[in-house]
């Protein structure tokens, strides 16, 4: 079995044993031995006839099974983070005004208390309250699957 892995012809067109290091030297080893099984991977898929073309790099089904579902969880991730942006930039929006408002008027005690700031008060008390509006509409706009829950539902379909 040895004498086989010899003669297996890597990808640069030398043989396992011509390609073979010198000893002490790990890295080249590692090397070496990586470049052989790889080598001998492809000449066995090539032939079962899985091989495809010669420099068609090759990959198996569970291989690109397991590729296909790491990107549509990258996917599904990536989707996430921009809603939770949304939300959170929504939220700041219609809550910093009241938050930043209030305590100036909290502190001014009585000269601050016009009719000016109190309109102010009730608005920017109505942004914050929107923003609970806001938030299922956000999730059904820019959540797939949270789009077709909320279709299920109000089609009382389960």
């Amino acid at each position: 079995n040895n004498n086989n892995n010899n003669n297996v012809i890597l990808e640069d067109g030398r043989t396992a044993l011509e390609a073979e290091p010198g000893k002490g030297c790990r890295e080249k080893k590692l090397s070496w031995m990586t470049s052989v099984l790889a080598s001998m991977r492809k000449s066995e898929l090539r032939a079962a006839g899985a091989g495809g073309s010669e420099d068609a790099p090759l990959h198996s089904a569970a291989d690109q099974a397991r590729d296909h579902k790491l990107r549509v969880q990258k996917e599904k991730e990536r989707r996430a983070i921009t809603v939770l942006g949304i939300v959170m930039v929504s939220f700041l929006a219609c809550w910093l005004p009241f938050f930043g408002l209030y305590p100036v008027v909290a502190l001014c005690s009585h000269r601050c208390h016009t009719p000016v700031t109190n309109f102010l008060l009730q608005l920017f008390t109505y942004f914050g309250w929107a923003n609970s509006a806001l938030n299922p509409v956000i999730y059904t706009v820019f959540n797939p699957d949270f789009k077709a829950a909320f279709r299920r539902i109000l089609r009382f379909k389960s």
